[in-house]
């Protein structure tokens, strides 16, 4: 019987290490680490281009580039899962310098699973207004991150649903410079840029739009952008539709973490169970030696 008991002790202790070392193998291989950087370090195949399917209009001077515009082939090159992800706000340079650079406005991540291939059009807008916009073939490579009133812009324009002319003329506004008719061109109205400059006073990022001389007026006009911007996006209806995350870097954790206790519950009901088959065995003996003397 005793020796029973201690086989089973040592069998649920395997067990246990097994399962512990699974996960620890688990949690070696996730990770979550930028495409740029995944790419560089050879993980991933990488293939940034056009869309064949942007929200596009252009004129003499350039082109407009928005939406869900540029396309990326992504292939994993390892045997492990790997999480991508792209900060909003990262540029994308183009090959061809008459095209204009992208700055990505939506945040993405994803699991890419091994040896696996994944295609997607992500969001992203034009920064130079005076140069062409892409098209499928056109292609582009990672660069780094905005500066921080262009990252703020962007993340706003990601946060309000802004995927259209609208966050496209105050992207525009502050790497270009443009002024209200050079907005026109590409179908802006008085409405539209009044949201547009709504946005700008929201970042507190001043350009030729949102100019004010007045200071008191600056301050009014700060304090009620974000009520403004929200209540004139109501009125003209604007939709558009945002990536969902496919993978959340809490959920793996939360995962991990029910591992952890999980073993650490296990281990703790083996101490348990260990201490009272000796305290059974002890008091065996000791019955069987009060036996013996009673006899």
């Amino acid at each position: 019987m005793r020796k029973y008991i201690i086989l089973t002790i040592i069998t649920f202790l395997l067990i246990l290490l097994r399962v512990e070392a699974q996960s620890t193998s688990k949690n070696k291989r996730i990770s979550l680490i930028s495409m740029k950087e995944a790419f560089k370090k050879g993980i991933i195949n990488l293939k940034i281009t056009g869309s064949d399917q942007p929200l596009k209009s252009d004129n003499t001077d350039g082109g407009i580039y928005f939406g869900k515009c540029m396309t990326f082939n992504i292939q994993s090159r390892i045997d492990s899962l790997v999480y991508l992800k792209l900060d909003c706000g990262t540029f994308l340079i183009p090959d061809d310098e008459s095209i204009q650079r992208m700055i990505i406005t939506h945040y993405f991540e994803i699991a890419l699973s091994p040896k696996s291939k994944y295609t997607n059009r992500l969001y992203a807008m034009c920064t130079q207004y005076h140069k062409g916009p892409p098209d499928i073939h056109t292609t582009f490579q990672i660069g780094s991150i905005a500066d921080n009133s262009l990252v703020n812009i962007s993340k706003y324009i990601e946060s309000a649903y802004l995927q259209n002319i609208i966050g496209q003329d105050a992207i525009w506004a502050y790497t270009d410079k443009v002024n209200i008719n050079d907005l026109k061109k590409y179908g802006a109205d008085d409405n539209s840029i009044k949201i547009t400059k709504s946005i700008l006073d929201a970042v507190h990022v001043i350009t030729s739009l949102n100019k004010i001389n007045d200071p008191k007026k600056s301050k009014n006009d700060s304090n009620n952008s974000s009520f403004n911007t929200t209540k004139e996006i109501q009125k003209i209806n604007i939709v558009t539709t945002i990536d969902k995350v496919p993978v959340k870097t809490e959920e793996v954790q939360t995962t991990m973490t029910i591992n952890r206790y999980f073993v650490y519950s296990g281990i703790g009901m083996i101490f348990i169970l260990s201490i009272t088959v000796v305290y059974l065995i002890y008091k065996r003996k000791k019955d069987n030696k009060e036996n013996n003397i009673i006899t």
